[in-house]
């Protein structure tokens, strides 16, 4: 078993990570294209929520049995958004941006070829 002091410790750097986390998707939202708003918007979300679910059990408002089995089920929701999400996402976004840049130089070429 672990002493005490690190596993204070160690939930106190889960805050910290999970504020990071916070901070990070935050600033992204409304930073890089508009295309990821939603995304990191949740994400943010979730990162909040964790920072706080932590916080509150390393200040004792619950005990590992209250806490550990709310938090798996949260994490059923949480994984597939904050781990999936963002290469489904990109991928997405990609695709998207390829069809558009093939769909302006046919346009280009089109109008190259065009005698007026």
């Amino acid at each position: 078993m672990r002493p005490p002091e690190l596993n204070t410790f160690v939930l106190w750097c889960n805050v910290a990570g999970a504020l990071l986390a916070f901070g990070a998707n935050m600033w992204a939202a409304f930073t890089g294209w508009r295309d990821w708003l939603w995304l990191r918007l949740t994400i943010a979300v979730f990162a909040a929520f964790y920072a706080v679910s932590y916080a509150t059990f390393a200040l004792g408002w619950w005990t590992l049995e209250q806490w550990s089995p709310f938090m798996r089920g949260v994490s059923v929701v949480v994984w597939p958004v904050v781990w999936a999400g963002p290469p489904i996402h990109s991928t997405a976004v990609w695709r998207r941006m390829v069809r558009e840049a093939r769909r302006q130089i046919e346009d280009a070429a089109d109008a190259s070829l065009r005698v007026d």
